[in-house]
């Protein structure tokens, strides 16, 4: 196992933290996911694997956690199968399983461990580190005050940090939004699905707050649910896109022409 791994420093402030041996399936999990798009064998079939995706299984992951542990210290295997579900739960991850393996999605993983460049270049060769230390007479300079590129390092580290916050925000939002579809339709929408999230961030950037979007699903469920036609149109494209606003706004659910669409036709009402 080779290569560079981020973990943000908000990492000390949530649950995951409270727990070493919790926290050390995290990172177990963080280090199994591949970087880079990737395929591999599993029961005779080629399964492709995105950035931030791993395969494991109950009984493989328990051997990989407690390996070089004390027998005393052992994790059993469905203890920590508890703890991913937990994960998954707390909008960590997301869990796609059959019936001999599962592949684990580390949500977020973009956001997180997105490409900055090649690492290597930002560690100084010894030439660097001497000519940072002295002018070309062989003066020492003084440390106090940074260097264009220090500057560029901070800058590039308050940016990483918005943007950790934005995608923690749009993960949560996410999870809450879905959860709720998913409890008043009985339905198994995804909130790391790409579409939904993109929907999502695009309320978001326009300045709708989560309330807003769970006040649409609630709103629309109510005036839709009992109406074969329009029932079907309790999806995330339609509630989360570009009538939102006017969704969010309407004043009667109840009301309009009986089928839900204030008197337009199906092709008016959800013609983007």
């Amino acid at each position: 196992m080779q290569g560079w791994l981020k973990l943000h420093r908000k990492v000390v402030g949530s649950p995951l933290f409270q727990d070493p041996f919790v926290l050390k399936l995290w990172l177990l999990c963080l280090t199994k996911a591949t970087f880079v798009e990737t395929s591999v064998l599993m029961d005779k079939q080629l399964v492709t694997l995105q950035p931030g995706q791993f395969v494991t299984g109950r009984n493989s992951l328990a051997e990989e956690y407690n390996r070089g542990m004390k027998p005393s210290h052992a994790v059993p295997a469905k203890t920590l199968w508890n703890w991913i579900v937990k994960f998954k739960e707390w909008g960590k991850l997301d869990i796609n399983s059959t019936n001999k393996y599962s592949i684990i999605s580390v949500v977020n993983w973009s956001f997180y461990q997105g490409h900055d460049g090649d690492l290597d270049n930002n560690f100084p060769t010894d030439g660097q580190q001497l000519s940072n230390k002295q002018t070309a007479s062989g003066q020492q300079v003084d440390s106090k005050f940074p260097t264009d590129g220090q500057q560029m390092d901070t800058n590039k580290n308050v940016k990483n940090e918005k943007n950790a916050e934005k995608g923690e925000k749009l993960g949560a939002v996410c999870s809450e939004s879905i959860k709720l579809l998913n409890e008043l339709l009985g339905t198994s929408y995804k909130p790391t699905s790409k579409a939904t999230q993109e929907k999502i961030r695009a309320r978001l950037n326009e300045g709708f707050t989560s309330d807003d979007i769970l006040a649409v699903i609630r709103k629309k469920h109510a005036e839709w649910h009992g109406d074969s036609k329009m029932a079907n149109y309790l999806r995330p494209e339609t509630l989360f896109g570009t009538k939102f606003e006017s969704y969010l706004n309407q004043v009667n659910a109840s009301s309009g022409s009986g089928d839900g669409s204030g008197g337009r036709s199906l092709e008016e009402e959800f013609d983007d």
